[in-house]
């Protein structure tokens, strides 16, 4: 083969010049772009493993809050029918007095 041959002519050697830095460009922008998505994706898992993290831990401080209500209400209701019950036997005294008094 002839020299002349292997060479492009000016024109086609510019265009493949061009051609090849704007490939170089795009497939650096792209592997930008492809490193980026993946260190939102890597931010964006961590922030949900946080925040399953507090819920959980919430969901732990509800389950204690709810047992101390609980107990809470059946100490409000256990005073509450001590109060009744003294309430009866008040009542129950008396009538026997009348009772008495009567016979």
């Amino acid at each position: 083969m002839k020299p002349s041959q292997l060479e492009a002519p000016s024109g086609a050697t510019q265009r493949s010049n061009f051609e090849r830095h704007a490939q170089t460009l795009l497939a650096s922008i792209l592997v930008g772009l492809v490193g980026w998505v993946g260190l939102t994706v890597t931010q964006g898992r961590e922030e949900t493993i946080r925040l399953q993290e507090r819920v959980e831990y919430l969901a732990e401080q509800l389950g204690e809050l709810r047992n101390k209500l609980e107990q809470g209400v059946s100490r409000t209701e256990l005073s509450a029918l001590r109060q009744n019950l003294a309430d009866h036997e008040t009542r129950l005294r008396s009538l026997e007095q009348r009772g008495a008094s009567v016979d």
